[in-house]
């Protein structure tokens, strides 16, 4: 396999940090309260590449971010819980139901 040109290592590193941004402003956006879900897309252009006496076309990093809706939000937490104390309640069983089992075989 060939070895990463400088050129590759710094448009992986920009890729690395667009991805940790959006990532951030995912779980910022999550947090607001009291939005409608609308695009907002930002665009900046960050720099073009200059190594080795070549340039080429600049890195433009698109960041997009979602707002939630506060109703939305209550809905969706509140089927979490649901699913969460049936999942509960399923897992209490099975314990249970393997205690039950090891007690019978360790006794027999």
């Amino acid at each position: 396999m060939s070895k990463k040109t400088k050129e590759e290592k710094i448009v992986a590193a920009y890729r690395k940090k667009i991805k940790l941004l959006q990532q951030l402003a995912n779980l910022n956006n999550q947090k607001k309260e009291n939005q409608t879900i609308k695009p907002d897309l930002s665009v900046r252009e960050v720099g073009p590449l200059s190594t080795s006496g070549k340039t080429e076309k600049p890195i433009i990093s698109v960041s997009p971010t979602w707002s939630v809706d506060k109703d939305k939000e209550s809905s969706i937490d509140q089927s979490r819980r649901i699913y969460f104390i049936q999942d509960l309640k399923k897992s209490f069983i099975i314990i249970s139901f393997i205690i039950t089992l090891e007690i019978i075989i360790y006794f027999v």
